[in-house]
């Protein structure tokens, strides 16, 4: 029998899902907490027993949209394929994410820019998370070719790979994003191959 939902969490993450929509439809800076209440159907009052705060909700909904999407890299890194599918997985599950949830993605990766220092750190540590990922699976997976990926080369690329999706939402180009697995997952395979 599958556990019960809690009530409890799923308010936090309509809570959550509301803040998601309002940022990616007024920017971080114009959204309100009305706004947010408003997107997740619940009062202030209810917003004020989950979270301080925009600032502590904003927060709370990063780490929880960066979890999700590093469990499909992961998951999709974990297919049996050979190293370089593999690699070609996991960026298409990351690139095809930011393409499909739209909102998500806008608020996550253009929107952080403008949500304080405290996101900024936040953005930061998920950065390194990714690349820490991103090292262990070319690790776990490594082929007789492959050499360690170090921790600034890893940074790079995640970082690199963040700049294209910045660059598709402002040019309003997230269709495309699934188009750039090719080019991404080259990046990572020439970073780790042996010449």
């Amino acid at each position: 029998m599958p556990p019960k939902p809690n009530p409890e969490e799923e308010v936090r993450a309509s809570i959550m899902a509301g803040l998601v929509v309002a940022v990616a439809e007024r920017g971080y800076a114009a959204t309100t907490i009305n706004d947010i209440v408003n997107q997740a159907h619940v009062s202030k009052s209810t917003f004020y027993a989950h979270f301080k705060g925009k600032d502590d909700c904003y927060l709370a909904a990063y780490e929880l949209a960066s979890d999700a999407v590093l469990g499909l890299i992961v998951e999709a890194a974990a297919r049996d394929l050979p190293e370089e599918e593999r690699v070609l997985a996991a960026t298409r599950a990351y690139l095809d994410r930011a393409a499909e949830d739209r909102a998500t993605t806008r608020t996550f990766i253009l929107e952080v820019l403008a949500a304080g220092p405290d996101a900024l750190a936040m953005r930061h540590a998920v950065n390194r998370r990714f690349a820490e990922v991103l090292r262990e699976l070319v690790d776990e997976y490594r082929g007789e070719n492959f050499r360690t990926l170090t921790e600034s080369a890893a940074l790079l690329i995640v970082g690199g790979a963040n700049e294209l999706v910045l660059s598709a939402i402002v040019e309003d180009r997230l269709d495309e994003l699934p188009d750039l697995a090719v080019t991404v997952a080259d990046a990572l395979l020439a970073a780790v191959t042996e010449r």
